[in-house]
């Protein structure tokens, strides 16, 4: 075949790496070496092209040139009849293509017709009515109330309490022997030595035996029965510790409780009979609240007089419990008015006065009242 047979290889392969990812991924580095024995370099071969267009005719083509993915056609004679209109490639021995032809068409103009007429029309002027009314209204004037108490509470003076001991110390100067000596032939000849002294602090009292006492005691080194370099035991400070303590213990020294200057805080409410009474369970952590000489005292209850919020007479901390009534800086406007005999409490009902006004309470003096809106 004159079209297959020509060789065009490198077309082949270039199709080859076009199409097989598997062989060639994105972003690899390839080398590809091509050994043949021909100038492989003919890229019309028909092995190369991506699809082939097949045609199945008898019919030869007139000079026809036809190319990859598109075909051009060329025709040097008239076909009267297009129908049968045909084109010869004039390579091509064996094969047939299908084309494509356009059928002659012919212009032709022509005019259309309609008819036309005027519309009548008439402008009609009308009127409309609507519905007035005047909307009767009536000025409600209204009270609003609050509760309001006076806030008492009662200072109080207290102490705290807290057991402190102390931890008993004994300060030890203890000595350390050091050798010096000059080595000869590896053996330390004319030695002498020194005693130097050191002081340490251990826990506890001495007594009159301070050998006894620092016995096993000491840092390593220390000297415990060298004559005239023996521990020597004096007081030192002892370590000050607070928390629960006995006099009976052995180890410490100087348990006792220590009473706080007095603190004060206040309390809600006043004192109705006694302070004792008054402040029981109630003082701060560590508040002393039976030992002689140390006993919690009150002091005059104070009023903070004017505090809004809910009451009552018997609550302790609160003391004058009334109810204030303030008439509303702006009568409410309702729609409407009070009719033959009904009185303004029944036209208004209990429920269309703003939040918080007053229908009944604190008697007929703030009942609300009406006047005629615009």
């Amino acid at each position: 075949d004159d079209i297959v047979d020509k060789e065009s290889g490198l077309c082949a392969l270039a199709r080859v790496l076009k199409h097989n990812q598997g062989f060639i991924n994105p972003g690899d580095l390839a080398s590809l070496v091509v050994v043949s024995d021909e100038e492989d370099a003919d890229p019309s071969g028909r092995a190369c092209l991506d699809a082939l267009i097949e045609g199945k005719s008898d019919q030869r083509y007139v000079d026809g040139v036809c190319e990859v993915a598109s075909t051009r056609l060329r025709y040097r004679r008239a076909i009267a009849n297009p129908t049968y209109a045909k084109c010869k490639v004039d390579f091509d021995s064996g094969y047939s293509y299908r084309i494509n032809y356009k059928t002659p068409t012919t212009d032709v103009a022509y005019h259309t017709k309609s008819m036309l007429y005027d519309q009548l029309k008439t402008e009609v002027t009308y009127y409309t009515s609507q519905m007035k009314y005047d909307q009767l209204r009536t000025n409600v004037s209204y009270y609003t109330s609050k509760q309001v108490y006076d806030a008492i509470s009662t200072p109080v003076s207290y102490h705290t309490k807290a057991p402190t001991y102390e931890i008993p110390q004994t300060s030890v100067k203890y000595f350390k022997e050091v050798e010096s000596c000059v080595i000869r032939d590896g053996a330390p000849t004319n030695c002498t030595y020194t005693y130097p002294d050191f002081t340490i602090l251990l826990q506890g009292a001495s007594g009159a035996n301070c050998d006894a006492f620092v016995a096993g005691k000491l840092p390593s080194g220390a000297l415990y029965n060298k004559a005239g370099y023996k521990p020597v035991c004096s007081v030192g400070a002892p370590l000050a510790r607070s928390g629960a303590c006995s006099p009976t213990d052995t180890t410490i020294q100087n348990c006792q409780q220590n009473y706080s200057a007095i603190k004060n805080t206040v309390l809600t409410g006043k004192v109705t009979s006694t302070c004792d009474l008054f402040v029981a369970s109630r003082l701060p952590a560590g508040a002393v609240y039976a030992d002689a000489g140390y006993l919690p005292s009150c002091g005059t209850k104070i009023t903070d007089a004017g505090r809004e919020g809910a009451c009552s007479p018997s609550d302790l901390d609160k003391e004058n419990c009334r109810t204030v009534y303030t008439l509303a800086s702006s009568p409410a406007v309702l729609n409407g008015v009070p009719g033959t005999g009904q009185t303004c409490l029944q036209f208004v009902g209990t429920n269309r006065l703003p939040a918080g006004a007053v229908y009944s309470s604190g008697g007929a003096t703030y009942y609300p009242t009406c006047s005629a809106g615009t």
